[in-house]
């Protein structure tokens, strides 16, 4: 096994010490195109945006946030009501369904519907120690 191990070694250093071809050269006609910023692959590129569909072009983002549980209760409630109306609704598109209609109102109405929401402590609970 040490012959084994021995031979394994010598491969890998005798990989490591080769030098490989030189990269062929670069046509200066794309390398003056991609550093204007002109897409060369913009048929490729088109046909996959076509197949994938509009989600895929827009970035998306995670993130989190903390709730009391009444309010949490309220996803299925209102899952339930979309279900009965004959469309599902994931909690991600109620969330977001709510920001547009709060960004859609005026500043009265705003400022009435984010005072009579309670303020709650954010972050994570601090794990008890037993």
């Amino acid at each position: 096994m040490a012959k084994e191990k021995q031979k394994m070694t010598l491969n890998v250093r005798k990989r490591a010490n080769t030098v490989s071809a030189a990269p062929p050269a670069i046509d200066s006609s794309k390398l003056e195109a991609f550093a204007s910023g002109a897409e060369t692959a913009a048929p490729k590129n088109e046909a996959i945006k076509s197949t994938m569909g509009h989600a895929s072009e827009q970035k998306v983002i995670r993130d989190a946030f903390s709730m009391p549980a009444e309010d949490h209760d309220l996803f299925a409630v209102i899952q339930k009501k979309c279900l009965s109306v004959g469309m599902a609704a994931t909690k991600s598109e109620i969330v977001r369904a709510g920001l547009k209609h709060l960004a859609g109102l005026d500043n009265d109405k705003l400022q009435e519907i984010i005072k009579a929401v309670p303020k709650i402590k954010t972050g994570r609970p601090v794990a008890s120690v037993k």
